[in-house]
């Protein structure tokens, strides 16, 4: 057991350096230049130039990355360009609330989970087990990132709908 486990982490460490290469070069390979976003729009070569030595990026690419691998491995993940705020509070704020959501959507699904799976091995083969097993598979396919719009939207709708048919009903 110790032999997989090492070599699953040994695994791990070429696709943890391949994943970093990649997040480093989105900031190339995005439409624009980074420094857009910093530099007003009236900023003079010598601007340029300045901030791009404080930053680094008159640097050739290798340094660059070296340099930001050595920043992540030590925490240090910078500023951030829109609110110029340490990268690392504006992670460490989205985390509890993250937390919050994880803390009551790991024991809801544990829950419905495991009910369904009793309902489709107790009655394998029949009506019960075909719908449950059809939910899993239309709640597995859907993407999370659509459902999850979904979910905050369409409440919202029918809050609003709600409201607004209230309010002409008064009205006429």
């Amino acid at each position: 057991m110790l032999a997989y486990i090492t070599r699953r982490v040994l695994l791990a460490i070429p696709i943890a350096f391949g994943v970093s290469v990649v997040c480093f070069s989105l900031v190339y390979l995005a439409p624009g230049d980074p420094l857009q976003t910093i530099l007003p729009s009236d900023a003079t070569q010598e601007m340029v130039e300045q901030i791009k030595r404080a930053y680094g990026l008159d640097r050739p690419l290798p340094i660059q990355y070296l340099l930001w691998f050595r920043h992540v491995l030590t925490g240090d993940y910078g500023m951030s360009i829109l609110t110029r705020r340490p990268v690392i509070l504006e992670v460490t704020g989205a985390l509890y609330n993250t937390f919050i959501l994880t803390s009551l959507a790991v024991p809801l699904a544990f829950v419905t989970g495991y009910t369904m799976g009793a309902i489709a091995g107790c009655f394998p083969g029949r009506l019960a087990d075909r719908v449950v097993t059809g939910a899993t598979v239309v709640g597995v396919s859907l993407p999370n990132y659509w459902l999850g719009i979904v979910l905050v939207d369409y409440p919202a709708q029918g809050q609003l709908a709600g409201r607004c048919a209230s309010a002409h009903t008064r009205t006429a």
